[in-house]
C-alpha cells in the first residue's frame, strides 16, 4: 500500500496548528450532534390505554417530550401519538 501522506515541514506546522486548535475549541464545545439533528421541545398531553388524556383533580396531565428532526414537522411525525396528545411546542 503506498504512502498518501508526506512528512509535515516546520513552516507548513506553524501554518497548521492554529487551524488544528480552532477544531479542538468546536469538537470539544460545540454538540455537533445537535447541529445535524436539532431537537424540538413539544408539550403534550399524556394519554391512557384507551386514547383519553388522563387527568387529575387540577386538569390534565401535560409532559415535556424532546423530539428529533430537521424541522418541527419532522419532529412531530417521530411523537408516539399512541401515548402523546400534541398541545404545543416549547
Amino acid at each position: 500500500m503506498a504512502q498518501t501522506f508526506e512528512h509535515i515541514g516546520p513552516e507548513d506546522q506553524d501554518l497548521i496548528r492554529p487551524k488544528y486548535a480552532d477544531w479542538l475549541w468546536l469538537e470539544k464545545n460545540v454538540d455537533m450532534q445537535a447541529l445535524v439533528e436539532p431537537e424540538y421541545n413539544a408539550l403534550c398531553y399524556l394519554l391512557d390505554k384507551d386514547g383519553k388524556r388522563i387527568r387529575r383533580p387540577d386538569g390534565p396531565v401535560t409532559v415535556l417530550r424532546g423530539l428529533k428532526g430537521q424541522d418541527k414537522r419532522e419532529a412531530m411525525a417521530t411523537l408516539d401519538t399512541r401515548c402523546y396528545e400534541f398541545k404545543e411546542w416549547w
